[in-house]
C-alpha cells in the first residue's frame, strides 16, 4: 500500500484547494494550514531527492537500542522517524479540518489521508518487530542475521519503497485486515474475529496463505500463541479477557455485548490498551507497542499470558518458511561446520 511521494504532494494541493473553496476556516487558521502544508510539501520533495542508504549495516547492532540508546541509532533512522512524525502530525491536523467541514460532507479525501498515515505506521511497528526478534536469545543466530539484513533493507527503503523489504508486506497486509476488523466479542471465542480478519486479508494474495498456512501449523497446545492472538483479535489485554471470561461466567451470561464493553470492567476500571480508531493511526503503533511491553513483563516476572506479540510469533514462522533464509542458514551451518578441526 506504498503512497508515491507525487501523489501525496498531490493530495496535499487538491486538500488546500478543496478547504479554500469551502471557505470553512478562519483567515488565521487557514494561514496555519497553509503554512504546515506548504513546510510538509517542501520537506515531502526535500527526502524524494535525499538518500538515506548508505554501507551495509555490519557489527554496529550491539550498540544500538530502540529504546535506551538512541544516541547510537544511526543517521538514516533519525532522520526518517523525523521525517513520518512530521508527515502524521501535518496529515492529522489537515484530517480534522477537512471533518470539521460538517457532518453532511462527503469527505474525498479520507481514505487517501488515511493510506498516507497508515502507511509510516506500519513501517515503523515493522521496525519495532524486527527489533524484537533481534532482541530475542531464543531465535537462532542465523534467522537474527537474516532479519538485521532486511531491516537494513527496509531503512534503506522506509520513505520510498518499504515493500522492498522482504517481510514488510506480509506484516503490512495483516495490519490492514486488522484495521477493519471490529471485534464483536460475543462468546469470546474469537472465531467470528479471526473469521472476520481472514476475509478482510486479500484473498488471493501470498499475504492471506501465509496466514492461513501459520495458523494452521500452531500447537493447538500452544498457550502462548493462542493468547497473543486473541489479545490482536479482541484488542484486549489477556488480563482483560481473563477478567471478562470470569464475569461472563459469574453472571450466568452467554455472550459479551459489544455496545456496552466497557461496563464490563466496572467504574473505577479502564481496559488495559486504548481503543483502536482509523481516524487515528498512531492507536495501531501504540496498540502493538503496549502488547509487546506487557508480554515482556509478564516474561521477567514469569506471569500467565503471551510472552510475545503474535506479529512477532509471525515473524518468525514467515523466516522460517522463506527459501532465501533457508540457504543463509544452509551455507553459515557448512561454513561453521568446514571451519571445525576434527579431534583426534
Amino acid at each position: 500500500m506504498s503512497v508515491p511521494i507525487e501523489k501525496e504532494t498531490e493530495l496535499i494541493e487538491q486538500s488546500f484547494a478543496f478547504l479554500s473553496e469551502m471557505r470553512q476556516e478562519s483567515s488565521k487558521c487557514m494561514k496555519i494550514i497553509f503554512d504546515r502544508l506548504s513546510d510538509l510539501k517542501a520537506l515531502i520533495n526535500s527526502f524524494s531527492e535525499f538518500d538515506v542508504s548508505c554501507k551495509e549495516w555490519d557489527e554496529t547492532w550491539a550498540m544500538y537500542n530502540a529504546t535506551s540508546s538512541r544516541l547510537y541509532t544511526e543517521p538514516r533512522v533519525a532522520i526518517t522517524h523525523a521525517f513520518f512524525q512530521t508527515k502524521l502530525d501535518a496529515f492529522l491536523f489537515l484530517s480534522e479540518r477537512l471533518k470539521e467541514c460538517g457532518s453532511g460532507f462527503q469527505n474525498p479525501f479520507q481514505s487517501p489521508l488515511w493510506e498516507c498515515m497508515f502507511v509510516p505506521v506500519c513501517v515503523l511497528m515493522t521496525e519495532e518487530v524486527y527489533i524484537s526478534a533481534l532482541n530475542n536469545p531464543t531465535i537462532p543466530i542465523e534467522m537474527r542475521e537474516f532479519i538485521k539484513r532486511d531491516l537494513n533493507v527496509l531503512w534503506n527503503n522506509a520513505i520510498n519503497e518499504p515493500s522492498n523489504s522482504r517481510f514488510f508486506p506480509r506484516l503490512e497486509q495483516l495490519w490492514i485486515a486488522r484495521s477493519k476488523s471490529q471485534p464483536v466479542y460475543g462468546t469470546m471465542s474469537g472465531m467470528a474475529e479471526f473469521i472476520n480478519l481472514a476475509i478482510n486479508l486479500p484473498g488471493t494474495s501470498v499475504d492471506s496463505t501465509d496466514w492461513t498456512n501459520f495458523c494452521k501449523e500452531q500447537d493447538k497446545e500452544v498457550e502462548d500463541t493462542h493468547n497473543a492472538l486473541q489479545e490482536f483479535l479482541f484488542g484486549l489485554s489477556y488480563e482483560d479477557i481473563f477478567k471478562m471470561n470470569n464475569r461472563l461466567k459469574d453472571s450466568g451470561a452467554h455472550a459479551v455485548d459489544k455496545d456496552n464493553i466497557h461496563t464490563m470492567f466496572g467504574a473505577a476500571q479502564k481496559m488495559t490498551y486504548i481503543p483502536l480508531t482509523r481516524d487515528d493511526p498512531r492507536t495501531f503503533y501504540k496498540f502493538f507497542t503496549d502488547r509487546r511491553e506487557r508480554a515482556l513483563n509478564r516474561k521477567l516476572i514469569s506471569c500467565p499470558g503471551p510472552t510475545q506479540t503474535i506479529e512477532e510469533l509471525y515473524l518468525e514462522y514467515l523466516v522460517s518458511k522463506d527459501e532465501e533464509y533457508r540457504e543463509y542458514r544452509d551455507s553459515k551451518r557448512r561454513i561453521l561446520l568446514g571451519n571445525i578441526t576434527p579431534t583426534v
